[in-house]
């Protein structure tokens, strides 16, 4: 989407990763639906986290506490429910920082298997053909297939 490439690929200059709908939680991460503010997921969410809590007084179950501890990481405001995001939620790993438009981002590393990993897509406002060129070559070196390579067709206006 337009504000998807503008926001998070220098104005349409960047590349998205597609990785497969159902990447499985590790001990070293968990995955996230996001879940938006004010929207019938967040409704179902609370209501779901007071029942179990209601039915297991000692707050010992793995549903629950999940549901305590990780969900509320998933909570976004619901202006940003286009984005269908799903986040990836790690613990007890170094903190990294980066520059971004003169502020310091926070981040954590950590890997995920590369087989999740489906598509490449090329940004609208990059030079494709050199940008396909050198992920091929990255591909290649690295030995990773199965990866389709693709274009947005998303019209961005340059300037």
């Amino acid at each position: 989407s337009v504000p998807m490439w503008n926001t998070y690929a220098q104005a349409g200059n960047g590349i998205a990763l597609g990785f497969e709908p159902h990447i499985p939680s590790t001990d070293d991460y968990r995955i996230l639906k996001v879940i938006y503010e004010d929207t019938e997921d967040e409704s179902l969410w609370r209501k779901q986290t007071i029942r179990l809590a209601e039915t297991n007084s000692n707050f010992g179950t793995t549903q629950l506490l999940s549901s305590i501890v990780y969900l509320p990481m998933a909570l976004k405001n619901n202006a940003f429910e286009y984005e269908q995001e799903i986040r990836m939620v790690c613990e007890q790993k170094e903190i990294y920082f980066r520059p971004r438009n003169g502020l310091l981002i926070p981040y954590k590393k950590f890997c995920i298997d590369i087989k999740h990993l489906k598509e490449i897509m090329i940004g609208p406002a990059i030079d494709a053909d050199r940008q396909q060129f050198a992920i091929e070559l990255l591909l290649r070196k690295y030995n990773i297939q199965g990866v389709n390579i693709a274009r947005s067709s998303v019209p961005l206006r340059n300037g």
